[in-house]
């Protein structure tokens, strides 16, 4: 008898059964991980494209808003930009006023509206508060759109993402479970 091996534990298998809360949480990181993945290269694609409008828009709204105005150097898109920023600009005025504060936006740009609401956080991280007004002064109506696409498409493609995530998460968290033994 001295030449027996000790008997070995029954296998237990790496299985959503046995390991519910690592599969799940696999399962979230994957499925998040993939999406977010995806959004930079279908923004790059619409940036670099430009159908982002005509996703958006359709495309016979995406012919006009390409259309120049005669006697002008603009676009319908940089019009209705303009009048987009100036919107805004007219509901930063009423938010204002109703908080009680007569913010003075009408002969503005956006880019004076952004830095006084910004001035308006004073006494929280001034070097922030510069390089958001940065920020936020050169976005264009173009980058939305192609932001919004690109975060349409990541949405529309969720069943394929699922899918995948469903494929994936049993292999990476049998891996992640033999690690950490």
């Amino acid at each position: 008898m001295a030449g027996l091996s000790p008997p070995l534990k029954p296998f237990r298998p790496i299985t959503l059964s046995a390991r519910p809360f690592l599969f799940i949480t696999t399962f979230i990181v994957v499925h998040q991980t993939i999406a977010t993945g995806s959004l930079p290269p279908a923004y790059y694609f619409f940036q670099t494209t430009g159908s982002s409008t005509s996703l958006l828009a359709g495309p016979y709204a995406a012919f006009v808003l390409r259309q120049h105005i005669p006697l002008t150097n603009k676009k319908v898109e940089d019009v209705v930009e303009d009048v987009m920023r100036g919107t805004i600009g007219s509901s930063w005025k009423l938010w204002g006023m109703y908080r009680g504060k007569d913010q003075k936006v009408e002969d503005k740009d956006s880019k004076k509206v952004a830095k006084e609401t910004i001035e308006g956080l004073e006494g929280r991280r001034r070097l922030w508060t510069n390089k958001a007004l940065d920020k936020a002064s050169g976005v264009k109506l173009q980058q939305v759109m192609d932001a919004a696409a690109a975060y349409l498409v990541v949405k529309a493609l969720f069943p394929l993402r699922l899918a995948v995530s469903l494929y994936l998460t049993p292999k990476i968290a049998r891996t992640l479970a033999r690690r950490g033994r």
